[in-house]
């Protein structure tokens, strides 16, 4: 069983029975396979553990990043940036919310971390919902789903189901030739290795599938000024997300939306201003498809 030599709480204060506790759960859950991955590779893995294994008031998405030597130390400071950053999210957002109900999105509560010698795990609120790209193609597929048993798949389908039956033959005809071109290109690679639909296609989802679901827009006015502001305040105190696509944007199902995964996210220096004009880019584009 992996031993984790190091651990912080919320604040990032040194813990110790929690951290041992939610080390426990975690292990636990992990042998004996009681969690959904969302996410394996070489470098790491996303996993989702149910309330019930949290022992909290919500389940947990547990990110681990794989820190073999010589990588080691670069991918601490990765890790503990990243953690960081949301944190310091978390805490500015919702002291904003608190003073403003409702003008502002929000961003996953951070649980804790869990370090050993070969890895570094973060702990964070899991949220329920959709992202707004699965909501793009969920409204594109509705639209001209070709059956009833289409139109149920559709309307409870997860990201990996929308995508195989929105690059099946019934309708991969309702994308341009050069995304038909691209998607057919990856379904001839050897275990799907490039994904056949991706966030670069958004635009072209949105503007095939409408903006809105007969009476449910994609993105409402409100939900895009909620967006702009939160990325607004983030900017104002040196904080850019710069990873601030669709995939990276949940709604859930009473219309909050919620912005994650800060994996990318940085403090903005003369050096990495850039990735501000990336977020603010993203903003546009939400704002001409939101009604």
């Amino acid at each position: 069983m992996m031993h984790f030599a190091e651990s912080f709480d919320e604040a990032g204060h040194e813990a110790h029975e929690p951290h041992i506790r939610m080390q426990q759960q975690i292990e636990s859950a992990f042998a004996d396979h009681r969690y959904r991955s969302v996410g394996e590779g070489s470098t790491g893995h996303v996993r989702i553990i149910s309330k019930k294994d949290s022992g909290g008031e919500t389940p947990w998405v547990v990110k681990t990043r794989i820190a073999e030597p010589p990588s080691h130390a670069t991918t601490k400071r990765t890790f503990k940036t990243e953690w960081q950053m949301h944190q310091q999210a978390y805490t500015l957002i919702t002291d904003a919310a608190e003073k403003a109900p409702g003008q502002f999105t929000r961003i996953p509560k951070p649980i804790g971390t869990l370090e050993s010698a070969t890895s570094h795990q973060s702990i964070l609120e899991y949220i329920e919902g959709e992202t707004l790209f699965e909501r793009a193609l969920r409204f594109l597929l509705l639209r001209y789903a070709a059956s009833e048993e289409d139109e149920q798949n559709i309307a409870t389908g997860n990201r990996e189901e929308l995508v195989n039956l929105a690059v099946s033959e019934n309708y991969i005809d309702i994308f341009s030739s050069e995304t038909q071109n691209d998607i057919r290109f990856a379904l001839r690679q050897p275990s799907r290795t490039i994904p056949a639909l991706t966030e670069e296609h958004f635009e072209e989802i949105v503007a095939a599938g409408g903006k809105r679901n007969n009476e449910i827009p994609l993105l409402s006015h409100k939900q895009h000024r909620q967006l702009e502001r939160t990325i607004a305040l983030l900017h104002a105190n040196t904080i850019s997300h710069a990873d601030f696509h669709p995939s990276n944007i949940m709604m859930q199902k009473d219309g909050t939306m919620v912005i994650i995964d800060f994996g990318l996210s940085r403090k903005v220096t003369t050096s990495t201003h850039k990735t501000c004009r990336e977020d603010l880019e993203y903003l546009q584009t939400y704002k001409k498809l939101s009604l």
